[in-house]
This record gives structure tokens, sequence and C-alpha cells, in this order.
């Protein structure tokens, strides 16, 4: 059985994988959407993806009964 500290822990390792330098190069380009450069739209995104995925943890963990983690 998976706890909330392990998918915790994997969500922590999968993020630090996706900010690391080699991938963050890959938007540091001359590329504007909207008038934003695409590294900030990037970063932005994948910040509001670890929001949702740790409150989707955290929330699927405070449903559970008690006994039952």
């Amino acid at each position: 059985m998976h706890t909330t500290a392990s998918y915790l822990l994997s969500l922590l390792l999968f993020g630090t994988l996706l900010f690391i330098y080699p991938l963050l190069s890959l938007f540091s380009q001359a590329i504007l959407i909207f008038g934003i450069p695409l590294l900030y739209i990037y970063l932005f995104i994948v910040w509001l993806i670890f929001i949702g995925f740790t409150a989707l943890i955290l929330h699927k963990t405070d449903s559970t009964p008690k006994g039952e983690e």
C-alpha cells in the first residue's frame, strides 16, 4: 500500500527533474506567447501542476478513514 509520504516524495523527485537546467534551457528561448517569454509560461504551468497534484494527494488521503491507511 502506498502512503502519502511516498506519493509526496515521488512528486518532489519528479519536480526536481522538471526544474533542472537542461530541461529549463529548452524553454529559455526568445519565443513570446501573448508577450510573455516561453520560460515564464513553462515555470508557471509546472508550478500550477505541482500545486494541483499536491492538493489531490493530500485531499485523497484526508478523505480516507483513519484505519484504512
